[in-house]
Parts: C-alpha cells; sequence; structure tokens
C-alpha cells in the first residue's frame, strides 16, 4: 500500500506488479507536484535542499516507470533534469573541495543516476559532445567519486566516519547506494575503490550505545522509562534532531539501507557479518526495493560483538573508540582528538570526550542545530553561545576558544596524533591540537587564527577495570596577540585581530567537563548524577584554579533549553600550565577512587587506588610529553612514542598486498613481486598491473615497499630469493594451487617442509 504522496513507493510497486495505475500517480508526481520541482532553488547560489530530497526520487521513477511515460512527458522530464543537473554539477556549494558534504554526495548521486537513466536516448546538445546521459555519468561517477573522493579518502574519511555527524553524515551511508550497485551490476564495483564502505561498518558498530539509552532531560523532558529508551549513537558536528523524544537515527533508511547493502555485498567478511547482527541488534528497517534486489530474508549473523577489539581509531577523523567490555552494563568511551573538516555541519570540538555507561550518558556533548538559536550558557557562566561553540563540548580553551577550522580561515590543519596504545588493561592516546588553532607557516603576515595558543597537547589515559580516565592537558600560551594586526605591521589583511594583548603567562586556559545533571561537591570530587549512573570529576592540578559549576540551559524548552551542566576549569599565571584531572564513572551508589597528586624527582605521579589496588600515572612536566608509565598494581607499561592502528583484522594488511587495495591477488600483487625477482624497475615494474583502490601508486612507493619484504620473498627458505622458485611459489598460491601441484620443480633444496611452506605463504597472503 504505497503512500500516495511518494512517487518513489508508487513506482516501486508498479514496477514490481506491473501496474500501470501506480506508475501513473507516480508520473504524474515528478511532473506536477512542487514538492517535486527545482526550479525555486536553482537561483540560490548556495545549494540546492530539494535536490537532495527528491532527485533520488524523481529519476528511479523515470527509469521504473519509462513505458508508463508518454513521449511528450519524457521530453519534458529530460529537459527539466538535463537543465538541473547541469546547474546543480556547476554549483560551488557541494563540488570540488566539499566531498564531506552531503550536497556533494546529492549531486553526485544525481548525475550518475540521471546519466543511466537515460542512457541511449539522452543526446541534446551539451558541453558532453551532445551525449548529454554519458556527460552526466561522466561527471558524476569518474569526476566526482574517482578523481575526487578517492583521494578524499585517506584524508578526511578513513576509519568511516562521516565527517558531517550523527545527523547530516548518515546520508553517507545511502545517497551513494542505488547509483552505485548498479554500477557494480554493469561490472564496476565502486565498493572496491575505497576501504570506506567496509570501515563505516565498523564505526557504526562502535559509536552506536551497548544497550537502549535512556532519552534526553531537556528540551524534549523525555519519558525517562526503560519502555522509552531508545538505540542511540555518540553524537557529533551539527546534531540538531539529537535531542528529540524517541528519535533512532540509526534505525532510519539511510543507515538501515547501508547496513543491509554492507551485509549482503561484504557477506563473506567480518564487516559484512557485523553489519548483518548491527541490523537484527537495533531491528532496522531498510526500503523495499533493497530488499527485494538482494532478495534477503537472513535473519541470523555468525557473529559477534565480543568477537571485536576494545578499541577502534579512525585516522582521519582522529576518533578513538574505546570500552572495558563489549556488555550493556559497563562503559563506552569516544575520544574525538580531531575535528570535522570544515565545508558543512561542524562544531568546535577538537579533543573532546564522550561517555556512556550502562544505558545512560554521564557525559556528553550539548547537541543542537547551528545558527538556529539553540545556545547554551557562555565561558565561565557569561552569556549566552551557539551550541558549535567550545564551552558545548568537553575540551580545552584559550581565551576562550577552542579549535578554530573553518570560523576564521585555515589554521595548519587537524590535530595531529603523537601517540597511542593499548593493551587489556588501559587504553593510552596523545594529540597535538595546536594546528587547529595556529598557522604557522610561511609565508604568514595575515594569520586568521588564534594567537593566544601557543601549544595544546591533551593526554588520556583509561583505565579499564576501574573505569576512570585520567586527563593531562598541556597548555602553552602565546604573546602573539601583541604582533597581530593592527598591533604588528601586515596590511590588507581581513579581519584585523582586535582581541586584548595578553603576554603568553596572562592567557586564560579552560579545561570543560559535561556531566547530565548538577554538581554537587563531596571531598575533592564534583559529582554529578545521570538516573543511577555517576560522573565524578577530580580536578588535582593546577593547584590556583578556578572551577565553576555552569547549568547551560536558561528555559524549559525552545533554543534556551539546550545543554547540560558543565564544569569550566580556569587557570593562568605560568607560560605553560598542566592541567591533571581524574574523570570515574561508576553507580551512583559505588565508591569513589581514592587519589592523589605526587611529585617524584622531577615528575608528577597521578596515584589511585580504588577496590584495593593500586594505579599510577607518572609523566614529566612540560610542553610536550617525554613518557608517560602507567603501573597497575606494581607492573609498569611506557606506551612507545608511536601510534598503533587499533584496527580490526580485516584492516590487518597482509604482507603480500602489494598495492595496498585491500586483498591479496595474483594478476596485480603476484605480477609484482615476480617483476621484482626478475629485476624490473622504474615504471616498468607496475605498468597494468596495479589493482583497483591501490594505495600504493608509484614504482618508487612499490619498490620501496617491495625491498622491504625481502626476508618474506624467500619462500623456499634458502636463502636466496628467485622468480623461478620463490616467484613461481607465491604466483601459484595466489592462483589457488596447493600441495604437490603448488611445489612441483619450483624448490631449490628447500630448507622448510611443504607444510611451511604452504603456513608462509597463508600468514603473507591473508588479509
Amino acid at each position: 500500500s504505497p503512500p500516495s504522496t511518494s512517487a518513489i513507493h508508487q513506482a516501486y510497486v508498479g514496477l514490481m506488479t506491473q501496474t500501470a495505475s501506480n506508475c501513473r500517480t507516480a508520473i504524474n508526481l515528478v511532473l506536477n507536484d512542487p514538492e517535486y520541482q527545482l526550479s525555486p532553488q536553482l537561483p540560490i547560489a548556495v545549494a540546492s535542499d530539494a535536490a537532495r530530497w527528491i532527485g533520488e526520487e524523481a529519476l528511479v521513477t523515470y527509469d521504473w516507470c519509462h513505458a508508463h511515460f508518454t513521449t511528450p512527458e519524457r521530453d519534458t522530464f529530460k529537459s527539466r533534469w538535463n537543465n538541473w543537473v547541469s546547474i546543480l554539477n556547476a554549483k560551488p556549494w557541494g563540488g570540488e573541495g566539499m566531498e564531506d558534504n552531503n550536497y556533494f554526495w546529492g549531486y553526485m548521486r544525481n548525475s550518475i543516476l540521471w546519466g543511466i537513466a537515460s542512457w541511449g536516448e539522452n543526446t541534446d546538445a551539451g558541453p558532453g559532445g551532445g551525449d548529454r546521459a554519458r556527460e552526466f555519468l561522466m561527471h558524476g561517477y569518474a569526476t566526482r567519486f574517482l578523481n575526487w573522493m578517492v583521494s578524499f579518502h585517506p584524508r578526511e574519511l578513513a576509519g568511516g566516519v562521516p565527517p558531517e555527524g550523527t545527523a547530516y553524515g548518515r546520508v553517507m551511508f545511502d545517497y551513494h547506494l542505488l547509483p552505485f550497485l548498479t554500477l557494480r551490476s554493469l561490472g564496476e564495483d565502486p565498493f572496491a575503490r575505497i576501504r570506506f564502505w567496509k570501515e563505516s561498518v565498523y564505526y557504526t558498530a562502535y559509536s552506536m550505545t551497548p544497550a537502549r539509552t535512556a532519552g534526553p532531560t531537556g528540551p524534549e523532558l523525555c519519558p525517562q522509562a526503560p519502555a522509552n529508551w531508545t538505540w542511540q549513537q555518540f553524537p557529533f558536528a551539527d546534531d540538531e534532531r539529537f535531542s528529540q523524544c524517541d528519535y533512532e537515527g540509526i534505525r532510519q533508511a539511510d543507515y538501515s539501507n547501508g547496513m543491509l547493502t554492507y551485509a549482503n555485498i561484504f557477506a563473506d567478511r567480518d564487516s559484512g557479518k557485523l553489519a548483518r547482527l548491527i541490523r537484527n541488534t537495533v531491528n532496522q528497517s531498510p526500503s523495499p526495493w533493497l530488499r527485494a534486489y538482494f532478495a534477503d530474508t537472513a535473519t541470523a549473523s555468525n557473529f559477534a560483538f565480543s568477537s571485536l577489539p576494545l578499541d577502534y581509531f579512525a585516522p582521519a577523523s582522529r576518533s578513538v573508540y574505546t570500552r572495558n567490555a563489549w556488555s550493556a552494563g559497563t562503559s563506552s568511551l569516544v575520544l574525538s582528538l580531531g575535528r570535522s573538516p570544515s565545508a558543512g555541519h561542524k562544531h568546535f570540538d577538537g579533543g573532546s570526550f564522550q561517555w556512556w555507561r550502562n544505558g545512560r550518558w554521564v557525559s556528553r556533548e550539548s547537541t543542537g542545530y547551528v545558527g538556529s538559536g539553540e545556545s547554551v550558557t557562555g565561558l565561565d557562566g557569561v552569556g549566552r553561545v551557539d551550541v558549535d561553540n567550545a564551552v558545548a563540548h568537553n575540551t580545552v580553551l584559550f581565551e576562550g576558544k577552542a579549535t578554530i577550522n573553518g570560523e576564521d580561515g585555515l589554521p595548519e590543519g587537524n590535530a595531529q596524533m603523537l601517540r597511542l596504545f593499548a593493551n587489556t588493561d588501559f587504553l593510552y592516546g596523545a594529540a597535538d591540537l595546536a594546528p587547529s588553532f595556529r598557522y604557522r607557516l610561511p609565508p604568514n603576515p595575515c594569520r586568521y587564527d588564534w594567537p593566544y595558543a601557543q601549544n595544546a597537547v591533551r593526554e588520556f589515559v583509561y583505565l579499564r577495570a576501574i573505569e576512570t580516565l585520567v586527563m593531562i592537558d598541556r597548555l602553552t600560551g602565546s604573546g602573539d596577540s601583541g604582533t597581530y594586526p593592527p598591533n604588528g605591521n601586515a596590511v590588507n589583511c581581513f579581519n584585523n585581530f582586535t582581541g586584548v594583548v595578553r603576554t603568553p603567562a596572562q592567557v586564560r586556559r579552560h579545561v570543560i567537563v559535561h556531566g547530565m545533571e548538577t554538581f554537587t561537591q563531596s571531598g575533592g570530587w564534583y559529582l554529578s548524577n545521570s538516573g543511577a549512573e555517576r560522573l565524578a570529576v577530580r580536578p588535582l592540578a593546577p593547584a590556583s584554579r578556578t572551577v565553576t559549576v555552569i547549568n547551560e540551559r536558561n528555559a524549559a524548552t525552545g533554543g534556551g533549553a539546550q545543554g547540560n551542566v558543565r564544569l569550566d576549569i580556569g587557570a593562568s599565571g605560568a607560560a605553560t600550565i598542566e592541567f591533571v584531572t581524574v574523570i570515574h564513572a561508576s553507580a551512583s551508589s559505588g565508591a569513589l577512587p581514592t587519589v592523589s597528586l605526587d611529585t617524584v624527582s622531577t615528575d608528577r605521579v597521578v596515584n589511585i587506588n580504588h577496590g584495593g589496588v593500586d594505579y599510577a600515572v607518572r609523566f614529566q612536566p612540560g610542553v610536550l610529553p617525554q613518557s608517560t608509565m602507567i603501573t597497575i598494581n606494581g607492573v609498569a607499561v611506557t606506551p612507545p612514542a608511536t601510534v598503533a592502528p587499533l584496527t580490526p583484522a580485516e584492516f590487518n594488511i597482509a604482507a603480500f598486498d602489494i598495492d595496498g587495495n585491500g586483498s591479496v591477488d595474483a594478476p596485480t600483487d603476484g605480477v609484482m613481486i615476480l617483476r621484482h625477482l626478475l629485476g624490473i624497475t622504474g615504471n616498468a615494474l607496475v605498468n597494468g598491473v596495479l589493482g583497483s583502490g591501490a594505495t600504493r601508486q608509484t614504482a618508487t612507493d612499490i619498490a620501496t615497499y617491495l625491498n622491504g619484504l625481502q626476508p618474506l620473498l624467500d619462500i623456499d627458505g634458502d636463502g636466496q630469493r628467485h622468480a623461478a622458485t620463490d616467484g613461481l611459489l607465491i604466483t601459484r598460491y595466489l592462483r589457488g594451487m596447493r600441495g604437490a601441484p603448488l611445489l612441483l620443480n619450483a624448490t631449490n633444496g628447500s630448507a622448510r617442509t611443504p607444510a611451511e611452506i604452504e603456513q608462509l605463504l597463508q600468514t603473507s597472503t591473508v588479509q
């Protein structure tokens, strides 16, 4: 029973049942209903909302109900959409450089769909040499996806986190599905080009709450009874609907369609099994045409959340997801050490964290729709500020501002990960947030950055067993405010700096920590309950500090009802200040840890005792971390100064994945290994054999990688590497040969047994 106002539902029923009346309803809608017309939106210089909302409906209606259009109706439809898609593709907002933006994805989808739907009959004059369908298909797929999106992935999408957040970022799970599945059925598989699709499944698993969650207490005053609890995700960016009662973004069509698709096209991979598990867990409802396309009736998944690692790192967004167990009654956290790109919906939340425990948020950013009038109380209780302001997030501030990308210009870039390490007892991460504040690259006479910030390093230590986070913030003020325009000599600058001149020691710095309800004090702790759960915050340094409890709301409804309750922890008086904060989550009746901050030699030590077990985090004061040591019950571990990938087993790159595209194949990787063993170098090494989605693409990159594999290339163990033996063994194995045929005349006095040879080949090729 399709809705009478939905063209795509009517067209789907008309297609599947071959019912002309349904197609006639759909055709009348896309030709005559004002909701399906783009022309009123197109003169707007910025973007077309309607192009996102109804483009797919109109274009698949043309395809699915093609036989029921009259010739004049087809001509009218083609004329309109040729004009509209041409205009959309030329719009700067949603064009190149905005690959993270939902308009970009909508325009890419429309261009591909219209190229396919009108193929062979759309030859009006146009810039594509008369073949408009080819013009649109090539722009949508070759230009927008293959040229722009594929190169954008490692910079801003690696890890699968949608840059526009949990509201607008959802389209990255859906807008591409119909055009990409169509291309896949025609022999070109976009899903094999980049790893984002599989990564986004893992992002979804780690970002969703382990169980249904109590709704927010404001602004809607949602019912708090467990029967009203919903599936939620860690919110970020411009999340305009998070605070609405009964809203479950992860059960919307976007996520539902994405998980259904990935469960089927990656069915033999962990990501596919995980997608099906997510579908079943939250009871998603994908579109009927995707269910029909896959003939999907499977409900079970031979996969469990508990088979995943406790930690996941998305390198593009610098998001670290961690927990103490895969169960509903424990803690799940996200450490948002980077920031979203600046094209579109965003918040200034670099360095933030959020915390969920046992069905409740215990620390969460204050969400809202940027620029809509939704606001929170300003820093130290002064005034009101938009929800995108840094004080709405658990981050650090210099003179009231945090990471400013996209506000005043372009500082150096995203935060830089310094260290990341995890074991069964703890997770440790450190990031330098300063590049998001400052631009120090020459020439810089007019630096539109924030001159009060010199260095900003945030360290997290999450102690799993006691659900405790130790936060060390090394914040160094800058005296550059005295040399900025108009105080300095630069001329012709846009938005001259007009702030107060400060010395480094005078710069006021803050650490922001949110709770869900009013904070009370007890023995140095600041306590905020959330139902039967509790967040406990203990500021330990600096000794000279202010702690202000801020209620971010000033109204029961409307824009002023946004927000939670927070602590503004502030200090000044030295060029570099180390803020040390211990944060603990537990049941509200649970015992609090015993904590202290001591000095040992020149080091500082955070001592924690909880449940009779001693914990210590030892660090050196100063601008940058040197060696931070974590001791648990007498066992000390010093994390290395490296960034561990913290990726699922599916993404552990096989050694013989020479081009780095996520798979090991005979016609690509096998040929390059063989050429290398034959002494072939330069472009001849890689010509014609790079796999789809290769991340190592130049002869130099490939040669460097192969040179690092030398010990592994001695397959038979004779101490040498030869194309006629080792290369032949590798090539045969990749082509599926095993046992005696694999080894026939391909070893040279082998020091390895046949079983050992097969084992080495397996471990080097399994992805």
